[in-house]
């Protein structure tokens, strides 16, 4: 491994998981579709209102024991919003 990977692995395998890979995949598709049609504000604030309600459905249907405790559910929540911030900064700016 190069000393760059050596050095992010730990890191991204602490914060982000497969889940928020998918986060990560679908936040893009929606903010770029969205800029198409719509401009930049718009489509940034819909992208991060789909994200929270999401969190919040995710919330509602699981709750936080796929997590194990509600810090690890608020560590995996504050990562996806985190990831769909990066995904509007990535696709607008």
């Amino acid at each position: 491994m190069n000393p760059i990977s050596l050095f992010l692995e730990p890191i991204i395998s602490k914060c982000f998981n497969k889940y928020t890979g998918v986060h990560f995949g679908a936040n893009l598709l929606i903010v770029f579709t969205l800029s198409q049609f719509f401009d930049n504000w718009t489509s940034a604030i819909v992208t991060f209102s789909i994200a929270v309600l999401w969190e919040v459905y995710e919330w509602f249907t699981e709750g936080f024991k796929p997590y194990g405790n509600i810090k690890n559910w608020r560590f995996d929540t504050s990562m996806d919003l985190l990831v769909s911030v990066l995904c509007i900064g990535f696709v607008l700016l």
